[in-house]
């Protein structure tokens, strides 16, 4: 062998190994050929995680390996080239779950929160002969308060089996007009009742009212500690002349805090009032919609043209309709890894029918959406990603509630009360 032939071995072996190496260090940091364009790129990845947890996953067709587990949250998938593709979810059952995503170099692209929702959902009967047209309340004891044309309400006990007529037992208790009843959060067969002269505990077992707050009230809210209250001053011509937010103590039995609702129009009336993390939120007829912090005494408007609203179960978002039938929903606190926004950003919710829409509230999770339409119920994602996964969850004839602590929709149809169980997913 000469020399001659043997450089050029040796230059081919040094030349060999300099590319196979080369390819080596450039593949163990993710760089690809893309054979559409090519060309060399460095890859990202996509982690997801879905409940069910053992969902199908299929990019562009092909099926890869769901890593999920009781331990594992999610999926994670490394060396995908940047571009865009389509996701689907799959379970034997299920709907199908579908997004448009996009990967970039370096990145990895998150799909959070995926629910597969069941094709169908069993609806069981509860309980019968209900009297009322309109479902007013559900407690956790599992009482159901409903209310007729009439304005007679009438409570149901769904564990002793019994129905009466609430408001002719209560006649003796009041001598003016119940305005609003609600349950009392803290114990069963107890009520909140606010009548023109004020808002009382009524306990059935006890046989006994208690006077909480004394005067006239537009709205309240009741946690399991507190009650919220707007109540009204007026001038001796019965004018509306202003108005105060007062907060209750309900295990101390006092007021706690009282300020000046100074933010709006006095005259303007407040329709909604609901609380959420310590905030207190105002709904009012002309649409506008506003936040107000007791602790920092602080309040700032987010809406203006509003027609309902509600917290998260989480209470780091609030989701609003407006009249004209957009959705949006209003972040409380920095969602960066879940939906890709700060603090105070407003998210546009698309999502079918909208203006038919007659009630929104969250899902137990915090990042879906129930839907009450005229005739149905389904579950939307709140998601800046298309599409937007949206399912039928049930048909319904009457009035519908969601009891968040049981993660169940209770329907009122005709005499009927009826259940659908949410509890679908095994983990």
């Amino acid at each position: 062998m000469s020399i001659n032939f043997r450089r050029k071995l040796f230059l081919s072996f040094v030349l060999f190994f300099l590319i196979v190496g080369t390819g080596i260090i450039y593949y163990s940091q993710g760089f690809r050929i893309d054979l559409a364009s090519f060309s060399i790129k460095k890859t990202g990845a996509i982690y997801i995680e879905s409940l069910p947890r053992d969902a199908l996953i299929f990019i562009n067709g092909k099926e890869f390996s769901n890593k999920s587990s009781i331990l594992q949250k999610g999926t994670l998938i490394t060396n995908i080239l940047p571009k865009k593709y389509r996701l689907i979810l799959k379970k034997e059952g299920f709907h199908e779950y579908q997004k448009n995503i996009e990967v970039f170099p370096s990145q990895v692209t998150r799909i959070l929160n995926a629910l597969l929702i069941p094709q169908t959902l069993k609806k069981e009967t509860i309980a019968q002969n209900l009297k009322g047209e309109k479902l007013i309340d559900i407690d956790n004891f599992q009482n159901v308060l409903t209310q007729d044309k009439n304005n007679t309400y009438y409570l149901t006990s769904l564990k002793k089996e019994t129905n009466f007529n609430l408001s002719s037992r209560i006649a003796s208790f009041f001598k003016s007009k119940i305005i609003n009843l609600k349950f009392s959060p803290q114990e069963e067969n107890a009520f909140l009742a606010q009548t023109v002269k004020g808002i009382y505990l009524l306990n059935l077992d006890q046989q006994k009212t208690s006077l909480l707050l004394e005067g006239e009230f537009e709205n309240f809210f009741a946690t399991e500690k507190n009650l919220y209250a707007l109540k009204v001053e007026r001038s001796k011509k019965n004018e509306i002349t202003s108005k105060k937010i007062i907060i209750y103590d309900l295990t101390l039995n006092k007021e706690v805090f009282q300020e000046e609702f100074s933010f709006f129009n006095p005259q303007e009336k407040v329709i909604d009032l609901k609380v959420g993390n310590g905030l207190l939120a105002f709904l009012l007829e002309n649409g506008a919609l506003g936040i107000y912090s007791p602790d920092e005494k602080s309040f700032r408007q987010i809406a203006f043209k509003a027609k309902q609203f509600s917290f998260s179960p989480d209470k780091s978002k609030i989701v609003f309709q407006d009249k004209d039938g957009k959705i949006f929903v209003y972040l409380l606190s920095d969602e960066i890894v879940s939906l890709e926004a700060p603090k105070e950003s407003y998210l546009r919710i698309q999502v079918a029918d909208a203006s038919k829409i007659e009630k929104i509230y969250f899902y137990k999770d915090s990042f879906h959406l129930l839907l009450e339409y005229p005739h149905q119920i389904q579950i939307a994602e709140i998601t800046k990603l298309e599409p937007n996964n949206q399912f039928l969850i049930t048909n319904k004839k009457g009035e519908a509630a969601y009891l968040l602590a049981e993660n169940k929709i209770y329907l009122l149809e005709d005499t009927s009360l009826k259940r659908v169980d949410l509890n679908f997913s095994p983990y």
